[in-house]
């Protein structure tokens, strides 16, 4: 079993592997000839290795019933690849991306995550049309599962559409979709769901006023692999149906943000559970000069539950971050954000699984460009998670080194 110092002395070993690779990587993107005019293939490759303080998702004895040491390096390995097929008067777009996830200590924990992407953009008349269908194959966040469980893979496959039309200063739009998504870790209480959704909006928009419309919009969830206990107390789903206003606006070339807000009901397919809520979503961005940049940005709404002890999970996010260039190679970031996550409805699993919980992030980076198309990133990250059950509150120390080179 590896301890901590041997965690770092591994780390540092892989950090030598990719400065390595960094310098062999720039003499060749040095050497290779520019694209031909009118190539519609673009891609990148990346290897990144992390130290993690904590990999177990909550306290000692957590990691314990999770046979896991806490200390780990994670070592990344992935790429992703765009095609682009235009015609005069529609865009056909496929891209696709994977990585390969090893872990030095603890091996239950290696992964491959990967999804394809495919999309088409059209435009007839004063409408534009847009079409897309994308299936992902992931590795949950280990803090977000059940105590029992150590790794759980996700499949969603998902297809959305919408068209827009305008003349002059007004438009109106419609938009639609459905996704499944299964889990493989259903013997511990874990369950797919399948979500539909459409909206309708209508709105406005000039150069000085901005961006405003309003709309309505309805998604009901249905989860699959229910029992009929569970199917007897209400815990099918849950269906959402309500009203949403957005506005959006660019002041000058420095500042624009947009806002939004929602009135929604909320009700389980057998009427037993039936609440009203607000959501909301803010951001702004702000270039305080050339090389110095600010955002802030803002969530509040309602998800699918990837367990059988909730009808739905209410999710509150908060982000701020800040960018700076230092010079022609070298970028700088800073930022800190906090999560809220509620599960709501269901039934309560003492000791097994959360109800509530919150997580804060300090984190920090610098990325240098080395050559031409090779990038060396080293980031830094703190966080802490405190929940309604005491032994998954947990802290978390991260630092990552990484390289990228993009075609």
């Amino acid at each position: 079993m590896m301890r901590a110092p041997d965690a770092a002395n591994s780390l540092r070993r892989g950090g030598g592997l990719l400065l390595g690779l960094a310098l062999v990587l720039a003499g060749r993107a040095e050497a290779q000839t520019a694209p031909a005019a009118g190539q519609r293939i673009s891609g990148s490759v990346r290897a990144t290795a992390t130290y993690d303080s904590n990999v177990a998702g909550g306290d000692q004895l957590v990691a314990s019933l999770r046979n896991l040491e806490p200390s780990d390096v994670t070592y990344d390995f992935g790429g992703s690849v765009s095609f682009l097929l235009p015609s005069s008067r529609q865009e056909l777009v496929i891209s696709a991306s994977a990585d390969a996830l090893r872990h030095a200590n603890n091996p239950s924990l290696n992964a491959e995550n990967y999804s394809v992407t495919a999309g088409d953009r059209a435009r007839i008349g004063p409408c534009g049309l847009s079409l897309s269908a994308q299936y992902s194959h992931q590795q949950s966040l280990i803090q977000d599962l059940s105590l029992p469980v150590t790794n759980n893979t996700q499949r969603q496959e998902s297809i959305t559409g919408s068209t827009s039309c305008g003349t002059g200063a007004f438009f109106a739009g419609v938009s639609g979709g459905i996704s499944k998504s299964t889990n493989s870790a259903t013997s511990q209480g874990f369950v797919g769901s399948e979500t539909k959704n459409g909206s309708v909006s209508a709105g406005y928009q000039n150069t000085t006023l901005g961006q405003l419309s309003v709309g309505a919009q309805y998604s009901t969830v249905r989860y699959d692999g229910i029992s009929p206990t569970l199917s007897a107390l209400n815990l099918q789903g849950i269906d959402q149906y309500g009203v949403l206003l957005d506005y959006s606006r660019k002041i000058g070339h420095r500042l624009s943000g947009s806002v939004g807000v929602s009135y929604n009901h909320l009700k389980s397919p057998g009427g037993v559970l039936s609440s009203d809520s607000v959501g909301s979503h803010a951001a702004l961005k702000y270039a305080v000069s050339p090389r110095l940049g600010l955002s802030v940005a803002y969530t509040l709404s309602n998800d699918a539950s990837p367990t059988v002890n909730a009808n739905y999970v209410r999710n509150e996010s908060f982000s701020a971050t800040g960018t700076y260039k230092l010079n022609r190679a070298i970028d700088l970031h800073l930022g800190a954000s906090t999560t809220n996550a509620n599960y709501r409805g269901g039934i309560v699993t003492p000791v097994l699984q959360i109800r509530n919980s919150r997580s804060t992030s300090v984190f920090g980076g610098a990325s240098m460009r080395v050559g031409r198309k090779i990038v060396v990133t080293l980031d830094a990250n703190h966080s802490d998670r405190s929940a309604d059950i005491a032994a998954f509150d947990f802290g978390s120390d991260q630092v990552t080194l990484g390289i990228s080179s993009s075609f």
